[in-house]
């Protein structure tokens, strides 16, 4: 299967179950540091291997948020998928 043919059938299966879209983040449900390869699905969907990253599936799109680490790497591995690449940095409320 290609990127753009699991996105769509990760698209189905939220359609399917009545949601409006799929988060995958890399993480698992210890917060580990070093994330086992058993928790880590975003490579297996998306073809992006950097770290930190989430991906999101909506009904109409996708999008990958990584940091800056991974600018060209994000850029080549995910060149020709439908799979849209935002680099973001948090900015906390200081209040």
């Amino acid at each position: 299967m290609t990127t753009n043919e699991k996105i769509a059938a990760l698209r189905a299966a939220a359609q399917a179950a009545g949601a409006h879209g799929i988060l995958l983040m890399t993480s698992d449900p210890h917060s580990s540091e070093y994330l086992p390869t058993y928790y880590n699905s975003l490579p297996f969907f998306s073809g992006f291997t950097g770290e930190n990253s989430t991906l999101v599936v909506t009904l109409t799109g996708s999008a990958l948020w990584c940091d800056g680490r991974f600018y060209v790497q994000g850029d080549r591995q995910l060149a020709g998928t439908e799979i849209a690449v935002s680099y973001t940095h948090l900015t906390l409320p200081t209040n």
